[in-house]
């Protein structure tokens, strides 16, 4: 797909955002990440030609960051997929939200945060691409190169295994 500067820019601009996300999710760094992103836009600047448009260029995209991220930890040779500083992802709410309304709901998205954060690394790149990327199970396939029924099956077995620990931090308190 031979692609002209301008297009690759625009495709750039399009998809930054998202990319630096899914690049933040996977590295809980944001200088890595940042680094992360410019590495998969280079890479896809440089394979452009290899776009076959069988899937999205956002799908494409995912598939070199994720790719890009698993090269990047072969090479640091360490694993830091988990996400531990809930800061980075609280959810902003209204400033005239009661006081303890808020507090219930930073707690229960922590609760939920942590509860993600013991999926083991299969089971939480799918929750991240599905549920926080937002992509399809068909995307979610294409990016890591499983069929959709498996993609299906691992996250709806990782939505389990959040589930029975939410159940058991709730039980214990």
């Amino acid at each position: 797909m031979g692609m002209t500067i301008e297009e690759c820019k625009e495709i750039i601009c399009q998809n930054y955002k998202e990319i630096y996300r899914f690049a933040l999710y996977l590295t809980n760094d944001p200088i890595a990440a940042e680094d992360l992103t410019q590495e998969i836009f280079i890479s896809a600047w440089t394979n452009a030609d290899t776009y076959e448009e069988r899937s999205s260029i956002k799908t494409w995209l995912h598939r070199i960051a994720f790719n890009k991220f698993i090269d990047s930890r072969r090479q640091l040779k360490r694993y830091n997929v988990l996400l531990d500083n809930y800061e980075k992802n609280k959810v902003k709410t209204p400033d005239d939200f009661e006081p303890l309304r808020k507090i219930m709901a930073d707690e229960d998205l922590s609760s939920l945060y942590k509860a993600i954060h013991t999926l083991k690394e299969p089971d939480y790149v799918c929750i991240v691409l599905h549920y926080i990327q937002g992509l399809s199970f068909k995307e979610v396939a294409n990016v890591l190169r499983r069929p959709v029924g498996t993609v299906k099956w691992q996250i709806n077995q990782a939505i389990k295994k959040i589930k029975d620990c939410l159940l058991d931090e709730y039980e214990l308190e």
